[in-house]
């Protein structure tokens, strides 16, 4: 399908998503894309659900606070990013059910992350986790933006799943300018199948991508623990990954190994599911 040239990001005024916000404009930035900064929030009768008790704060007012945590967002994207084009976006449904929608046709959706429990759910926030579970696109869950400057690392096993991963990472490996590694990880296969997926991959993409620098590995372990001893170990800039569960009536539900990536990597995670799920 064909996208918007936009990256939206979810806000809600805390630290957390304004990082994201700012590591959204950089892709933006790079994809050549405007900069969608998404609030929204659930209003009823009297007013927002945040409310203390039923009509305590206006309508309207609910309306001006909006705008200024918003607006106070742009003001600060804006002096990081001169020349991006930032539009403001506010909604009234909750944020999840936003940024799913937006996620339908964005180049890139962008959650931040939140929470320092044991269970994947409250470690990276039970939003990040259904907004990279049933998201319609690509979507970034940032916890950490970093430098920025490192390479793009990939985890390709063969699947359809796995390609839509490589494609992704290639554009933006050309986008960003740096090199592309495309990493398998050997678990439970050899090395030698492990180089002709690799060849694979990579071979058709490279004429697409002529200027992108590409890196194939073959690290032995667990995808999820080699894909994140291989990232830091080359300082990369992002991890790319595709979704890898099965499909209900929800979407595409993440398996174990991106979700355990999103869990526990510090540098930003994209998850990229089947363009042929995405409607």
């Amino acid at each position: 399908m064909t996208r918007k040239r936009e990256v939206v990001v979810g806000i809600d005024g805390s630290e957390t998503s304004t990082a994201a916000a700012r590591w959204a404009a950089g892709e933006a930035h790079a994809r050549g894309a405007h900069l969608v900064l998404l609030y929204s929030f659930e209003l009823y009768a009297y007013g927002s659900k945040d409310a203390a008790l039923p009509g305590s704060i206006p309508y309207e007012e609910a309306q001006i606070a909006a705008a200024e945590l918003v607006d106070g967002v742009v003001k600060q994207i804006g002096h990081d990013r001169g020349g991006l084009h930032v539009e403001p976006r506010i909604l009234h449904e909750s944020a999840g059910t936003a940024l799913i929608e937006a996620s339908g046709e964005a180049l890139l959706t962008v959650v931040s992350s939140h929470g320092h429990a044991s269970r994947t759910e409250e470690l990276i926030g039970s939003f990040a986790v259904h907004t990279a579970e049933h998201g319609l696109g690509p979507v970034a869950v940032v916890r950490d933006p970093g430098p920025g400057t490192g390479p793009i690392v990939v985890g390709a096993d063969g699947s359809d799943v796995s390609d839509n991963a490589i494609d992704y990472a290639f554009a933006a490996a050309q986008a960003h300018r740096v090199p592309l590694h495309v990493v398998h990880c050997a678990h439970g296969s050899t090395e030698d199948r492990g180089r002709e997926e690799l060849a694979g991959a990579v071979a058709d993409r490279r004429s697409a991508h002529p200027g992108v620098e590409v890196v194939t590995a073959i690290e032995a372990g667990k995808p999820q623990h080699a894909l994140l001893e291989y990232a830091a170990a080359q300082g990369a800039a992002q991890l790319v990954v595709g979704t890898r569960g099965v499909s209900g009536f929800a979407g595409i539900v993440l398996g174990s190994v991106s979700r355990s990536l999103l869990a526990n990597a510090t540098l930003p995670v994209v998850v990229v599911r089947p363009e042929s799920a995405d409607h």
